[in-house]
């Protein structure tokens, strides 16, 4: 057997093996806006009905999901997508998540059983409501009320976007 020429040796570097670094979603303005909202709506539910203080699930980058921003009256999980199903849930349009978007997550909450949903759209300062019978929009001068889910509440539309404005 002859001696190998150095040249034609060629070398294997091992690398340690690591997992990839735990990817961030990045936050956009949109981000920004749903926590602004849904915070400012949080705060005019629970100032106009007390008992319902500490009630509502906050879900964060959930409009890049079929999760709403809001949650209330946990109904169970939803097999497919992992999302949480709430008897009330409020969604937010943002530029990430165009209505046309927004009106799928509503007929899948529907499905499973939602009572009340709200889709805030703060460009338009106009609040549409979905219930299992019907759908109606409300602009700034509208009054919103909690039906079966939320009872006794009234919450002006312009209250909900008083800190957007």
């Amino acid at each position: 057997m002859g001696l190998m020429n150095s040249s034609s040796v060629s070398r294997v570097v091992l690398k340690p093996v690591s997992s990839p670094p735990e990817r961030r979603p990045r936050r956009t303005p949109d981000d920004a806006l749903v926590e602004s909202l849904t915070e400012h709506l949080v705060d005019q539910l629970e100032a106009r009905q007390p008992s319902l203080r500490g009630a509502f699930v906050r879900l964060a980058r959930c409009y890049h999901s079929d999760a709403p921003a809001l949650g209330y009256g946990v109904r169970g999980m939803d097999a497919t997508s992992g999302s949480l199903r709430f008897d009330f849930a409020v969604f937010v349009v943002t530029d990430d998540t165009p209505l046309h978007i927004i009106y799928e997550h509503v007929e899948r909450h529907l499905l499973a059983g939602a009572s009340l949903i709200w889709v805030l759209n703060p460009r338009m300062c106009q609040v549409i409501v979905t219930t299992p019978t019907q759908t109606q929009d409300f602009g700034m001068d509208g009054i919103l009320d909690g039906g079966e889910v939320l009872a006794d509440l009234a919450l002006p539309v312009r209250d909900i976007f008083a800190a957007s404005s």
